[in-house]
């Protein structure tokens, strides 16, 4: 579930021009509306060492993408 800050940080993604697309407002909007966060946002705590040597190998690897 998303927390105080978290809604606070998406209602300011939301005035931020680097989200200024339909894309990204929508992708927003549903977070919002669902009371999630994206997976990275929760991936977050664990930190961007843990995203990128771990948790992405592990995920794309399979595909063929890493």
């Amino acid at each position: 579930a998303l927390t105080p800050r978290d809604i606070g940080a998406l209602n300011a993604e939301m005035t931020d021009p680097r989200f200024n697309d339909e894309f990204w407002r929508n992708e927003i909007q549903a977070m919002l509306q669902i009371n999630k966060k994206a997976e990275q946002q929760a991936l977050a705590k664990y930190g961007l060492d843990y995203v990128t040597d771990t948790y992405l190998p592990e995920k794309l690897g399979p595909l063929g993408l890493m």
